[in-house]
C-alpha cells in the first residue's frame, strides 16, 4: 500500500508540531524593592535545562563514568527598550542587590537570588510546560548603545541559577 506525504501530515497534524523558541514566555519575574519588570516588555528567553555532571572510575583497567550531579545551564532573556529604560532599571535594580555600588561588597545570595517561571506554549495557546527557575541572578547584561538615531535593541541578560525544574502540564 503506498501511502502520501498529504496522508502522513493529515494524520499527524497537531500533534508533532516542532518545537518553536517564540512560543517561550515569562510566566513571573520577581519585584525588586518595589521595581517591577512589566512581563510584556519580555520579548525571548532562553530557559535552562539541567545537565547531568559525571565522574569516573577505574574498574579494571578500564573508565566507567557514573552520574554524579546535576547543576542549571546558564540562561538569558531579551526585554524591549522603552523610552524610560523600564527593563535597565529594573536589572540595575537587582545588580545593587548583588553587589553594593558604593563599597564594592557583596551582599547575602538570599538577598538577591529570585526565582523565575517560563511557560512553552502549543500552536492553540494551551501551556505544554512550565519551568521553575529557582535562585537566578543576572550576570551580566548589554549596555545600551546611545546614538542620535532610535534603535529598537532589546536589553539581552545572562543569567545564572541554581536549580530548574520542568513541570508538564497534564
Amino acid at each position: 500500500m503506498t501511502v502520501t506525504l498529504a496522508q502522513l501530515e493529515k494524520h499527524s497534524e497537531g500533534q508533532y508540531e516542532p518545537w518553536q523558541s517564540d512560543k517561550w514566555k515569562v510566566l513571573a519575574m520577581p519585584t525588586l524593592g518595589g521595581v517591577k519588570l512589566p512581563i510584556e516588555l519580555i520579548e525571548a528567553v532562553t530557559p535552562p535545562f539541567n545537565v547531568l555532571q559525571e565522574r569516573a572510575k577505574n574498574i579494571a583497567s578500564s573508565e566507567i563514568y557514573f552520574a554524579n550531579g546535576t547543576r542549571a545551564g546558564q540562561f538569558s532573556l531579551e526585554a524591549a527598550s522603552t523610552a524610560k529604560l523600564h527593563a535597565l532599571r529594573y536589572f540595575d535594580t537587582w545588580q545593587q542587590m548583588i553587589q553594593n555600588p558604593f563599597t564594592g561588597g557583596f551582599r547575602l545570595p538570599s538577598t538577591y537570588k529570585k526565582n523565575i517561571s517560563c511557560g512553552l506554549y502549543d500552536p492553540t495557546g494551551q501551556l505544554v510546560v512550565t519551568i521553575e527557575v529557582r535562585n537566578a541572578w543576572p550576570v551580566s547584561y548589554d549596555g545600551l548603545a546611545l546614538a542620535r538615531q532610535s534603535s529598537n535593541e532589546p536589553l539581552v541578560v545572562q543569567f545564572k541559577c541554581d536549580a530548574c525544574r520542568l513541570i508538564w502540564s497534564t
